[in-house]
């Protein structure tokens, strides 16, 4: 790619990720991304065919880094990825462009099979592995459900920031982790105290 061309597409992505913080997917058009990256929308659609692709290839380094912490511990594990979740839903520009695109995936197929579907997959390839792990380590019952762990683990900060628009912070996300992982404990104790 020509160093121009490869400037021109970094910041016509940062302008993408810009405006969906600050206003919303719906508010985002090519016009819009056109002025605030000073370029025009003709290098736009040299570079991607519509605006949801654009805002998938704008969130795909997001998509693409997800981690497999491999503490050697369940529960330090599932913290790491829970804690990174809220993190970047909540602290980071690509969180809160990201929480825009998926509240409009519902609207849009494309969008949806962009963005929604690739971060939701590398999601649960990581949270798999971890899960596995625990599993081998009998950490876990050996019959655990992963897709119904990984949904109780994520859904609790998902609801409260996407629905609600409430404060979600880590010490809430390792607070979510120790109820759920309790549920899938091979050796469970006698009593339980749910304070």
């Amino acid at each position: 790619m020509h160093p121009r061309t490869a400037r021109a597409r970094s910041d016509l992505l940062a302008a993408a990720i810009e405006i969906l913080t600050r206003e919303g997917y719906g508010a985002l058009t090519m016009d819009q991304i056109a002025a605030e990256a000073r370029s025009s929308k003709q290098t736009i659609y040299r570079l991607w065919s519509s605006k949801e692709a654009l805002v998938a290839d704008a969130l795909t380094s997001y998509v693409d880094e997800y981690p497999d912490p491999d503490t050697g511990n369940l529960r330090d594990d599932l913290i790491a990825l829970v804690t990174r979740q809220i993190r970047v839903l909540t602290s980071t520009k690509h969180g809160r462009a990201l929480a825009a695109a998926y509240a409009s995936a519902a609207d849009s197929q494309e969008l949806h099979e962009r963005v929604r579907e690739p971060a939701r997959r590398a999601r649960h390839e990581a949270m798999a592995k971890i899960i596995a792990r625990g599993v081998e380590r009998s950490e876990l019952c050996q019959n655990t459900d992963a897709d119904l762990l990984i949904d109780l683990l994520l859904s609790p900060a998902l609801v409260r920031i996407m629905l609600h628009g409430q404060a979600v912070d880590e010490a809430y996300g390792r607070r979510v982790v120790d109820r759920v992982i309790r549920a899938f404990d091979p050796h469970p104790p006698s009593s339980c105290s749910c304070r």
